[in-house]
């Protein structure tokens, strides 16, 4: 399916899905292994259907729960279909040509910032409010709606790991989001959501009713706030927004975690004669993730960089020497960026 024109949820292919075999047809199977795999999902026989496994990012410890075969071709063609769906312009994840760069380009020009973050969003979002999606907003019979959260839920709720799951943890709670935007917009402050990280500006400073009463709404869908991730950023700081940094002069900066793993990646291969291939690619990508935020960042390292990799090509090898220029790691040139520190950068304050 080719077919990727936004349109209204009305005109959806998954809106008033008739019956099973309708179903089938949209999801490219035949019904009876439509059938068959709903009855094993029902009787929790999943291992042939998903990849469990820990994934540690920082300092958290995350179950990556990863479809296989066909369920993997299942959620990547619900999640064509989910993406055709008209979202509102609060939300930046998940759209063609949006990344999350836009979100910072969207608060330029405000000074207070508020950010949030949903605790385990994923998991949070449980097999209830999927299918209520699928059967209030989408119009489908109650066993279709059913047959749907069962596909794209794993035990229960929203899996960590599939193609399906951002869209589906959006547009299951859009009426809260709709009402958490429209109360931003009636205290003239911008709102926006990139996946679970919600961030709020104003020119003016940000009440923390604001933190307190978007708890609330949480709440009553059975979502929460991490607070380890909520922060109020004044006028005067460094605001970290979906992963750079916009400074009180309203410019868009690297953050020094990138920046120091670029650095440390750079001191290593400096100490080393040769370099792997995939080392190299690694470092590379983060440079050019820099480059997005800021054109010229590490531009001579990353010239040497691709020098490196045209003669490992050329040699056939899989390691090769490399000269690197390295910016120092002491002084401004380095780590510009102030940004708080993790004993500020949170708020322990709790409705």
């Amino acid at each position: 399916m080719k077919n990727t024109e936004i349109t209204a949820i009305a005109h959806n292919p998954l809106y008033r899905v008739g019956n099973r075999q309708h179903l089938a047809d949209l999801l490219q199977i035949d019904l009876p292994t439509l059938n068959e795999l709903v009855q094993n999902i029902r009787r929790k026989h999943t291992t042939a259907y998903y990849s469990v496994r820990s994934k540690i990012t920082g300092p958290k410890l995350r179950i990556v729960e990863q479809p296989l075969r066909l369920m993997r071709s299942l959620h990547d063609r619900l999640q064509r279909f989910l993406a055709q769906i008209e979202k509102p312009s609060y939300f930046f994840s998940g759209r063609k040509n949006i990344s999350h760069l836009d979100v910072g380009k969207y608060h330029l020009g405000n000074t207070n910032f508020l950010t949030i973050d949903i605790r385990k969003f994923f998991p949070s979002t449980k097999r209830e409010y999927v299918f209520r999606f699928f059967h209030y907003r989408l119009r489908n019979p109650a066993k279709l709606a059913g047959i749907l959260a069962d596909i794209t839920c794993f035990n229960g709720h929203l899996p960590l790991g599939s193609p399906v799951s951002g869209e589906l943890a959006f547009l299951a709670f859009q009426t809260l989001f709709d009402k958490i935007a429209q109360k931003a917009t009636e205290r003239g402050q911008r709102f926006s959501l990139y996946v679970d990280d919600m961030t709020f500006s104003a020119r003016e400073k940000i009440p923390r009713g604001v933190m307190t009463e978007v708890n609330y709404f949480l709440r009553r869908v059975e979502l929460s706030l991490d607070y380890r991730r909520t922060r109020f950023y004044k006028a005067t700081e460094h605001k970290l927004i979906t992963g750079m940094i916009i400074t009180p002069t309203h410019k868009m900066k690297v953050p020094n975690k990138l920046r120091q793993k670029i650095l440390d990646g750079v001191r290593i291969l400096k100490r080393k004669k040769s370099i792997k291939q995939g080392t190299l690619k690694k470092l590379k990508g983060r440079i050019i993730a820099g480059q997005q935020i800021e054109r010229n960042f590490f531009a001579t390292t990353l010239k040497n960089l691709n020098d490196a990799e045209a003669n490992l090509f050329a040699s056939g090898l899989s390691s090769a020497g490399v000269a690197i220029s390295c910016p120092k790691i002491s002084g401004k040139t380095a780590l510009p960026v102030k940004t708080p520190s993790p004993s500020k950068a949170t708020t322990s304050q709790t409705p």
